[in-house]
């Protein structure tokens, strides 16, 4: 696997960021939940 240099891990984050804040909004969950699902779906 190829280490993300700052600038992807950055944008990877703030695309991290984003699609949770519209799944806990669509959802109607805390992003907290939603971080939760995402660790567990992907297996992080």
């Amino acid at each position: 696997e190829k280490v993300l240099s700052f600038g992807e891990r950055k944008m990877l984050d703030t695309a991290r960021s984003l699609l949770v804040k519209e799944i806990s909004i669509a959802r109607s969950v805390t992003e907290e939940v939603v971080e939760a699902d995402l660790r567990r779906f992907l297996k992080l």
